[in-house]
């Protein structure tokens, strides 16, 4: 019984996931065999990110407020997003 919970598990559970954090920000990585770019639509609002592809249940992460940019590149089976992180503006100010 609890095989064929788990079995039904993993079928529905679309999404496996890697984060890692890199030096410009994250990148999260998507296992997403058998679809192409074209079945993905990806918005952020906010900081709610949101991945989804038809005929599987929508993946919501939050993001760090620091994130200037996100890019998306799928390949191979793989579905993987870059996460830019704002560079650091140092502003110097001159007393008068």
């Amino acid at each position: 019984m609890l095989e064929e919970l788990f079995n039904q598990w993993a079928k529905e559970d679309f999404y496996r996931n890697t984060v890692k954090s890199t030096e410009y920000g994250f990148q999260l990585l998507l296992a997403v065999p058998g679809y192409g770019k074209e079945d993905f639509n990806i918005s952020l609002e906010g900081n709610l990110l949101t991945i989804k592809a038809e005929k599987f249940r929508t993946q919501k992460y939050e993001v760090p407020d620091n994130i200037e940019d996100i890019v998306a590149k799928c390949d191979k089976g793989v579905l993987t997003l870059y996460l830019y992180k704002m560079k650091k503006k140092t502003k110097v100010i001159k007393v008068s």
